[in-house]
């Protein structure tokens, strides 16, 4: 147990609460531009539409991207079954509050940086202070995004993870898929790239395009969810004599 726990949990919890308090911290910013400073005469120019749409494209992949990530995690620990996997999920909840509270990725990448990075610099100025200053934004906002895009898609993950654990072929399939969904999330851990070697950072970064290939893999969730919710519907569905 306390080998998955180290091995597995940790990260697991550490890497998903990094990624949403990261996508946390870009939401509250767009949050306070629209909801808190809201001005009806800026639909009338293009421009506004243009950086609208691309802030809520942006934001929106970084949505489901960890919410797929979420759910693969929970669809993996849903269909193993085990008296030590139905207690590591109360250990990986458990984790992911823990390292919410005590705001362990942030500090962490500190860590790193005074370690691996380059010597003191002046601090600088915070270009988000308005938003940061906001109880709301900088306290409350961050636990509904990590309720919202990871617990709530990990529950779900966990629950179609435990409707196909017979380990039929497709399940067996779909487990697969899910542990390379969640292998992706790896190398976009933030401080990932200073604990590779000297020799494998050059090679990650002259193959970004297999990278980024690989991530596609994150969203397969989407094409699982639908073709599941699909199956179900066409045999729930009655005949009609």
């Amino acid at each position: 147990m306390w080998v998955l726990f180290a091995t597995v949990l940790v990260p697991l919890s550490f890497s998903l609460c990094q990624f949403s308090q990261d996508v946390a911290h870009e939401s509250a910013v767009y949050t306070w531009m629209y909801a808190n400073n809201w001005d009806w005469e800026l639909v009338k120019y293009p421009g506004f539409w243009y950086v609208f749409g691309d802030a809520a494209r942006r934001l929106g992949l970084s949505l489901v991207t960890i919410a797929s990530w979420s759910w693969s995690v929970g669809f993996v620990l849903g269909a193993v079954r085990g008296k030590i996997l139905q207690t590591s999920r109360t250990w990986l909840f458990l984790l992911l509050a823990l390292c919410q509270l005590g705001n362990v990725p942030q500090r962490f990448t500190l860590f790193l940086m005074g370690r691996y990075g380059p010597p003191d610099l002046p601090p600088l100025p915070d270009p988000n202070a308005p938003v940061t200053a906001i109880t709301f934004y900088n306290l409350i906002f961050p636990w509904i995004v990590l309720a919202v895009i990871v617990v709530l898609p990990m529950i779900l993950g966990i629950t179609d993870g435990e409707r196909g654990s017979n380990m039929t072929l497709k399940s067996r399939l779909a487990l697969v898929m899910a542990v390379f969904a969640t292998l992706t999330m790896l190398p976009q851990v933030r401080g990932f790239g200073l604990l590779l070697g000297v020799s494998v950072r050059p090679w990650v970064w002259q193959h970004q395009l297999l990278a980024r290939s690989l991530s596609l893999i994150t969203y397969w969730p989407l094409l699982y969810i639908i073709g599941v919710r699909v199956t179900r519907y066409g045999r729930a569905k009655p005949l009609v004599s």
